[in-house]
């Protein structure tokens, strides 16, 4: 269960610290370890769902785990996304707190919300400071009563697809034919087009090569 919730504040959570690059490596003994916030476990039956989890009246859940915080900074380094949105949908009364570290593991507290009743509540979050290194993640807090996590999600644009372009490689010889065959009716290909469009494939044959043209719908 700590892969996946940790029982207790987030301000309780360590990480561990790497220096792998750093001009003066610190003795081991001095880094910062990911230890847990408390040595109380999760209650097992509190476990509603793959998505929604039950914080009990005074108790908080820290989602800072690995399973559940979201990488910021593997975000940032591998894809096209600087801007997130965190949703959580709750049930009950308590509290959202949003929080993020660093490389270092240094927690920061980013945001956060009252909850009551069923409610849903979204925290717009830039990725551009982690260029280092570091999580976002949020905790619950429940007050007044049972706190329901019914589902909470990262959420990032779609991706812009003017202009795309695909190449495609069948290794055959003097078979133009078969291999516009085999594109018109692979679902990796024709799933992501949905609009009608023309497609060339270009194949090597004995001392030459030979173009067929066909839609791509």
């Amino acid at each position: 269960m700590s892969l996946y919730a940790d029982a207790g504040p987030a301000t309780g959570v360590r990480f561990k610290e790497s220096d792998e690059f750093a001009r003066n490596p610190k003795p081991v003994e001095q880094k910062l370890h990911l230890v847990g916030s408390n040595t109380r476990e999760v209650h097992v039956d509190d476990l509603l769902s793959r998505q929604s989890v039950r914080v009990r009246s005074g108790e908080q859940l820290s989602l800072g785990t690995y399973f559940n915080a979201f990488p910021a900074s593997y975000w940032r380094r591998w894809t096209h996304l600087r801007d997130i949105r965190l949703v959580v949908e709750t049930s009950g009364r308590g509290s959202v707190t949003v929080y993020k570290s660093n490389a270092r593991g240094t927690i920061q507290r980013v945001d956060g919300a009252r909850v009551e009743d069923d409610a849903r509540t979204e925290f717009e979050l830039s990725i551009k400071p982690f260029g280092d290194g570091g999580w976002y993640w949020f905790d619950l807090a429940s007050s007044g009563g049972d706190l329901v996590l019914k589902e909470a999600r990262w959420e990032g644009p779609p991706p812009v697809r003017t202009g795309e372009t695909v190449t495609i490689q069948i290794t055959t010889m003097d078979k133009p034919d078969f291999c516009l065959a085999n594109v018109r009716t692979s679902p990796a290909i024709r799933k992501p087009w949905n609009s009608p469009g023309k497609c060339s494939l270009s194949t090597r044959g004995p001392g030459r090569w030979q173009t067929s043209r066909g839609s791509r719908k």
